[in-house]
């Protein structure tokens, strides 16, 4: 079974997706399915995706009419074969090529369905890009002071979904999708 399926949604992205699909392929953990979902790009994305799908087995191509983010996230959860799933935006990228193995890695050690990572903001424009990771009292959620175990109740920080990755089963038997807002969709 395939460990992790990244899950990206596309929407005239092209300026930043060749590097958000490089941080993905050159994670060191290589049994990923790589999930794209172009929804309805007038760009270069699509041309961008169908170029890496042809050099990448692992990167799957949905392209459809415009839909929304929620929607393309939804629909590639149904879609997607791995244990655990993962979401990305298309102008983000993993700052390590560590991260899906110390997050899957995590998961097995302490048998849980959720796993979450920091978060880290561009500091630059220049690549390789430099990181920071000071936040303010109320952004202080994006790191954490220790590596283990954390209920939520103790927790209580609802951005930065992409930071987690989540057991596929168990989003689907428990029925938890997107939202299918407009916008603000990210603290959900």
């Amino acid at each position: 079974m395939t460990k992790i399926s990244i899950i990206i949604p596309v929407y005239n992205t092209e300026q930043y997706l060749e590097e958000c699909l490089n941080s993905v392929i050159n994670q060191t953990l290589d049994d990923i399915e790589i999930i794209c979902v172009n929804d309805g790009s007038t760009d270069g994305s699509l041309a961008i995706l169908e170029e890496y799908s042809r050099k990448d087995k692992r990167i799957i191509v949905i392209d459809r009419e415009n839909r929304g983010v929620s929607i393309s996230r939804n629909e590639a959860i149904q879609y997607a074969k791995g244990e655990f799933v993962c979401f990305m935006d298309s102008d983000d990228i993993y700052p390590t090529n560590d991260i899906l193995m110390t997050l899957y890695q995590r998961a097995i050690e302490y048998n849980v369905l959720i796993v979450c990572g920091e978060f880290a903001d561009f500091c630059d424009t220049q690549i390789p890009h430099k990181f920071k990771q000071n936040y303010g009292k109320n952004l202080a959620g994006y790191l954490f002071n220790s590596d283990g175990i954390v209920y939520y109740k103790n927790y209580q920080f609802d951005y930065g979904f992409t930071r987690f990755i989540y057991n596929r089963k168990f989003l689907i038997e428990n029925d938890i999708y997107f939202p299918i807002y407009t916008r603000f969709e990210d603290p959900v």
